[in-house]
């Protein structure tokens, strides 16, 4: 009866600490993911600059 309970007490640790590991990778995942979002969030809402180029000094300058 013993080795069975230990066995079920050792399941059940490997169970929740599973469980909390999974919990936490979800969370990281997500905050992740949301990182992402913010990012691309604020990539979106600015403004996209034009760009003309100078042959004469031969770089690319933004138009006003």
């Amino acid at each position: 009866m013993l080795p069975q309970l230990v066995a079920f007490g050792a399941m059940g640790a490997a169970c929740w600490f599973g469980f909390r590991w999974l919990k936490q990778e979800f969370a990281r995942v997500e905050g992740e993911i949301k990182r992402a979002e913010r990012m691309l969030r604020r990539v979106r809402n600015s403004p996209v600059s034009q760009l003309r180029f100078n042959p004469m000094t031969g770089h690319y300058h933004p138009v006003e």
